[in-house]
């Protein structure tokens, strides 16, 4: 006849992972997800078409035209008021000069 002790009885079956394997396990499928997902961001970057920038820019001209009523003629003024939306124009580089 076979006698078991407490300690034998209450001891679980060590059929499962201890804590140190599960956390092992955890950080290595976070780590390989993060790289996976690191290598799906660098080659969607890497085949986007580069965009053109393009400005849109719209010029409003507005001219009037004052005739002063009973005077003799040639004693018309002209205003002229010239507005931009958009972006300012952007001047280019200045010139560079050289004395000699």
């Amino acid at each position: 006849m076979i006698t078991l002790t407490a300690a034998a009885i209450t001891r679980r079956p060590s059929s499962s992972p201890d804590r140190l394997t599960v956390v092992l396990w955890a950080l290595a499928a976070f780590l390989v997800v993060l790289a996976l997902l690191a290598a799906q961001l660098q080659s969607t970057s890497a085949h986007a078409p580069t965009r053109r920038a393009v400005v849109i820019r719209r010029i409003y001209r507005t001219q009037v035209i004052e005739t002063i009523v009973g005077s003799s003629g040639g004693n018309s003024s002209v205003t002229q008021s010239v507005s931009s939306s958009g972006s300012p124009s952007v001047a280019g580089p200045a010139p560079t000069t050289r004395t000699s």
